[in-house]
């Protein structure tokens, strides 16, 4: 059975490792935001604080930029770091404008996702994220081109909205793939085609260069190969001079499995799946948004009680 995070009566050797924490990475959907209410007054609370402890944080999620960049909004701009998007497969620091890192999809593969998932009467969108190109002799304020690429099965694929709220730009199944510039990942939505989507899954095994994650049952989200939350992590973490026991992680569902893994802390709020409940060193004792502030409290108390609350850097 997982441990429950300490509470605030918790001897000091079971809050030592919370004191080292110098990262927080959230998951976004079902973690940070809470499902249809979006983020808790109590966490809005904590991430605007300018004092209290010494911790960065930043999101590790499956969506666009355009997408995780509204789940940012709520933290502490002082203390934001770039932020992973696509399941990893970018680093994007929202202060400066600039990627800093980003894996692309082979060609071939997306051709050969996109016909296996039309096949089984689903329709595939394909996200294309390229620089920004200045404007004006500065520097663009947005840091990424966004184009979502829909190949629909039937027409009532043209109905599908990406879940970023970015426009989709639809196109016959079999149509050229010329336009892709940054190929960074493919959403399948699946809502109502259970069907369907077990089936793709099942093909998808035998296509390599890519890997399969999901942060819902709503959608299947293909990656590069060797591509996951914990691997961008990883790359942030080098970045920024830090080791695994300097980084708590915060996820709930299959998706945030590898990065539960790898940071020093692994936290699976309340409710969350059983894989990747699996693989976090604790528990929290709410769902969503709760959870992410109890893991905050965790480490406040933790550092007021060894003595280590101080100015923030």
């Amino acid at each position: 059975m997982k441990r429950l995070l300490p509470a605030a009566t918790a001897a000091l050797e079971d809050l030592l490792e919370f004191t080292e924490i110098k990262l927080v990475v959230m998951d976004v959907d079902g973690t940070m935001l809470n499902s249809g209410s979006g983020v808790t007054s109590q966490l809005v609370k904590l991430m605007r604080t300018p004092h209290g402890f010494d911790v960065d944080v930043t999101i590790a999620t499956g969506r666009a930029y355009a997408g995780g960049i509204l789940a940012v909004r709520h933290l502490n701009p002082r203390r934001i770091r770039p932020i992973i998007v696509y399941n990893g497969a970018m680093i994007i620091d929202p202060a400066s404008g600039h990627i800093v890192d980003q894996n692309l999809l082979d060609e071939d593969v997306i051709s050969r996702v996109i016909d296996v998932a039309v096949g089984h009467g689903l329709s595939p969108l394909v996200y294309d994220c390229i620089p920004a190109m200045p404007s004006g002799g500065g520097t663009s304020s947005w840091p990424v081109v966004e184009t979502v690429f829909g190949f629909a099965a039937n027409d009532n694929a043209l109905g599908v909205r990406d879940p970023n709220g970015l426009p989709v730009d639809w196109s016959p199944w079999d149509s050229s793939l010329d336009r892709l510039v940054g190929p960074v990942a493919v959403v399948i939505p699946t809502i109502g085609l259970d069907d369907a989507a077990a089936n793709l899954r099942h093909d998808l095994r035998s296509v390599e260069g890519l890997s399969v994650t999901g942060s819902s049952s709503k959608y299947i989200e293909i990656r590069p190969a060797g591509v996951d939350k914990s691997t961008a992590l990883r790359k942030l973490a080098r970045m920024l001079h830090l080791a695994p026991p300097d980084v708590a992680a915060v996820g709930d569902n299959d998706n945030d499995i590898e990065m539960l893994r790898w940071a020093g802390i692994g936290v699976a709020v309340a409710g969350s799946s059983p894989l990747a409940m699996a693989a976090c060193d604790y528990e929290s004792r709410f769902r969503g948004a709760g959870g992410v502030a109890e893991l905050f409290q965790v480490i406040r108390h933790a550092r007021r009680y060894a003595g280590a609350v101080g100015t923030p850097r």
